[in-house]
């Protein structure tokens, strides 16, 4: 069996969400350069190779997708403070789980943060991946940022072989990354997304599940859920192409929102037939 794998954007169906309740829409991914160890095992060397690599293909990306990279070790205190507040700037691993497999090591030696000139489309190097790709904006426009998702991987793919590397794929596993639960796709497509209503009906969790769905913090990863805004993502990563899976947090929000507009009317929502992931 081979993993599927499909970025083709323009199969895309309905990717635009009423913005009265998404206020961003998000795509990313990981990448690994095949010949160099993971981040739990790498040397430093290993580290700064990713680095010189990743940094030199990135620097051949033009048009919107042109930008800067901003090293942790170097970076001005107000290159820091703008990262910071634009919600950029990843955090030294405190997680037991990832200082305990080595994730923390020669912090910040060797990490940092690539972004365009636009602010919407990102590469963090050497935080838990070799390379985390992000597409982002505000709004629901989830079509476009997968448009953009999918170019720019392409492009920096087709830098990176340009240069001798290549990405680390397996014929069943699909993507290889740190986590396991990466493997296949890598890919997370997420939006924040208000849902006063629903948020307080029992039936709420049951709906994500059968939609396949997840719900975290705004805050990221680990983050609690508080208030009515949630960050809403797909479950799976393995098993279903990239197209596929965006298609899925289309149609799942699109029902989660049509949900919250019928409990504003006073009307009843009924829980979705459960989507089978594997056959």
């Amino acid at each position: 069996m081979t993993h599927t794998t499909d970025l083709d954007a323009s199969k895309i169906r309905s990717g635009q969400f009423d913005e009265r309740y998404v206020l961003s829409s998000r795509v990313r991914t990981g990448r690994s350069i095949r010949g160099l160890s993971l981040p739990p095992a790498c040397t430093r060397a290993e580290r700064r190779e990713v680095e010189r690599v990743v940094v030199d293909a990135l620097n051949g990306l033009k048009g919107d997708l042109a930008g800067q990279y901003y090293s942790l070790t170097t970076m001005t205190e107000k290159e820091q403070q703008q990262l910071i507040d634009d919600h950029f700037l990843f955090d030294k691993p405190v997680s037991p789980l990832l200082t305990c497999a080595g994730m923390a090591r020669d912090w910040p030696d060797a990490r940092g943060i690539w972004h365009n000139h636009d602010k919407t489309f990102l590469i963090w190097i050497n935080e838990e991946d070799h390379t985390r790709v992000i597409s982002m904006e505000k709004g629901g426009n989830m079509k476009r940022v997968f448009e953009r998702f999918c170019q720019g991987l392409a492009e920096v793919e087709r830098l990176i072989k340009e240069r001798g590397w290549e990405f680390m794929w397996n014929k069943r596993l699909g993507y290889i990354l740190t986590c396991p639960s990466n493997l296949g796709t890598g890919l997370r497509a997420g939006v924040h997304v208000t849902l006063p209503h629903l948020s307080k009906d029992p039936r709420f969790n049951q709906i994500l599940a059968n939609l396949r769905l997840q719900k975290r913090g705004t805050g990221g990863v680990d983050s609690a859920t508080t208030g009515t805004t949630f960050d809403i993502s797909n479950l799976d990563r393995l098993g279903r192409s990239e197209v596929q899976l965006v298609q899925s947090v289309i149609d799942g929000v699109n029902y989660l929102i049509e949900c919250e507009k019928r409990l504003e009317r006073g009307q009843n929502i009924t829980i979705p037939t459960p989507i089978v992931h594997f056959k």
